[in-house]
């Protein structure tokens, strides 16, 4: 969310988001290092319509120039759907997210109230359709998931940690589906956070100069991710950086 307050068509307001009021910017970003990889202004409906969903049309269009190449894309519950996951595989990309319960086109056994309420934490129950593996793993409440990044979970499951209400902690098994989740998803607020230090201040109401200023401090975020991985230079902080440019 790029912060604005004026008056503007493209404006939305978000209670629950940090920036509450601005204009609204769906990101694709590296899941290791918050390099900034695509982004979409989001102009609201167009003329042509959401056809499967805000968050199927989000999704397809950040991936068109990665298509073919077996990408890995991490969701939230807001865009996953099984018609994302299965036209994602068909254009050779894998995709994996967690799932809003009782979504549609997913077996209704995978939000099964009683079925969740005799689980205990760290039970897996799991449902597979071809490529597409769909769960529902018992933490300290039922999270469900789906994707085609993993395949069924073997017996032997790896474990994490959970901290009981005693404080002590315990050892549970946790499917690779809902770990990789844990491990790559927070690409873009990595990028939103690293942005959001040593900012281009901005005054003004004109809404443009607010989004060139944030695409600039994106792009010097790039820049600097770009020689952190290069081994040719050495390591320094964002401030370093910045100062230098």
């Amino acid at each position: 969310m790029i912060k604005y307050k004026g008056r503007n068509s493209l404006k939305q307001y978000m209670p629950v988001k940090p920036i509450k009021c601005g204009i609204k910017m769906w990101c694709r970003a590296d899941s290791t290092n918050g390099h900034l990889s695509d982004f979409h202004i989001y102009t609201r409906k167009t003329q042509q319509g959401v056809q499967h969903g805000l968050g199927y049309s989000v999704v397809t269009k950040l991936c068109e120039t990665i298509k073919g190449h077996w990408y890995a894309i991490f969701c939230d519950n807001f865009f996953t759907s099984y018609k994302l996951i299965k036209d994602l595989y068909r254009s050779k990309i894998l995709c994996c997210g967690t799932l809003q319960s009782g979504r549609k086109e997913f077996p209704p056994c995978l939000f099964d109230k009683d079925r969740m309420n005799s689980m205990k934490r760290g039970d897996v129950f799991q449902q597979m359709k071809g490529p597409i593996l769909a769960i529902t793993w018992m933490d300290k409440k039922a999270v469900h998931a789906a994707g085609t990044y993993t395949q069924v979970p073997q017996e032997n499951l790896q474990e994490v940690n959970r901290k009981q209400k005693e404080g002590a902690l315990q050892r549970i098994t946790c499917p690779q589906l809902i770990s990789s989740y844990n491990t790559y998803m927070g690409g873009v607020d990595k990028n939103d956070q690293m942005k959001s230090y040593y900012t281009i201040p901005v005054s003004g109401k004109k809404w443009w100069s607010r989004i060139l200023f944030d695409l600039v401090d994106r792009s010097i975020f790039n820049s600097f991710v770009l020689e952190q991985e290069s081994p040719n230079h050495a390591k320094r902080t964002l401030k370093s950086f910045r100062i230098d440019l």
